[in-house]
């Protein structure tokens, strides 16, 4: 049986730090790491720079979406199939759902597809950023399904938040799930078997719509080097009228990552370049303001 570990988290909660980290501290370790994205680029898959052996991408929705499900489960049975490379046979799956995931059907999903005869679900470990957790959890049931899932939670980013904040927001963890271990991190960086032996416990959960209304996925292509002070201010002012924004920004100096997230702005050089793009994953009422700046950077208002 080959171990699964499934990260889940809400958008901009520090999933791909996690996985960052992962990978790092494990550089000879055979695991093999499933990225999922809500939008039609693959961003995270680029940060993480590991080779076509290791990593499997799968944009354009949720892997627990009727839509995207099926694609997830034909890269599971391929995956024992494809890397039984040398040195061993693979020693471990981890995947990375995105961040409008519910991953409570995935018990389900591997007993009807028999793939629970190849996998062994260790461990779920959810991510938790605290300022967008809070204002989230009444009106977004994936997030509550999120740490209802998993024997792990993650509360990420302590380092811009301050103690009443993140005490709340542990208190209302343990409310939706009290048999979690909360941990408390910064950058995703923490001491965590991803493999670790779980008690076995049962998981019942829905494949989710194609469409989840909750949420509009909107990609914006950029074709030439782009003003990215300009294009900050704008991002900034839809501060937390969006639940994310991310990818790269090719400008006259260089790459940048761009990632808007729980209302804070990070525009960082990047050393890899991914697609110019960015993603953005907004509630419906927020689109108007979105199109605008997709617009802007496919016609070039941005032009640097």
């Amino acid at each position: 049986m080959i171990p699964l570990s499934l990260i889940t988290g809400f958008l901009g909660s520090g999933k791909t730090s996690l996985l960052q980290h992962i990978v790092e501290t494990n550089p000879h370790r055979r695991f093999v790491y499933v990225v999922n994205e809500c939008g039609a680029i693959d961003i995270d898959g680029h940060i993480l720079q590991l080779g076509h052996n290791r990593l499997v991408s799968i944009p354009g929705g949720s892997i627990f979406c009727r839509c995207v499900a099926g694609e997830f489960v034909d890269w599971l049975t391929k995956i024992p199939k494809q890397w039984p490379e040398a040195g061993g046979p693979i020693e471990g799956v981890v995947i990375e759902a995105s961040g409008i995931a519910d991953p409570k059907v995935i018990q389900q999903m591997l007993r009807e597809t028999e793939l629970d005869r190849t996998y062994e679900l260790r461990m779920i470990i959810a991510v938790v950023d605290p300022g967008s957790f809070l204002k989230l959890i009444h009106t977004l049931p994936n997030i509550v399904a999120q740490i209802e899932a998993s024997q792990v939670v993650l509360v990420n980013k302590i380092d811009i938040y301050d103690a009443n904040r993140i005490q709340e927001t542990e208190s209302e963890i343990r409310t939706m799930n009290p048999a979690a271990r909360i941990v408390q991190t910064q950058h995703g960086r923490v001491e965590l078997d991803a493999f670790a032996e779980s008690p076995d416990r049962t998981l019942e959960g829905h494949y989710a719509r194609c469409l989840d209304p909750n949420y509009s996925v909107t990609t914006a292509v950029i074709g030439e080097n782009v003003d990215l002070d300009r294009l900050s201010a704008d991002l900034r002012a839809l501060g937390n009228e969006v639940y994310r924004v991310k990818g790269f920004v090719p400008s006259s100096a260089g790459w940048a990552y761009v990632d808007l997230a729980a209302g804070r702005l990070t525009a960082r050089p990047s050393p890899a370049a991914g697609p110019a793009a960015l993603v953005f994953i907004a509630p419906p009422h927020a689109q108007p303001a979105v199109d605008r700046i997709a617009a802007g950077l496919r016609t070039g208002v941005y032009r640097s």
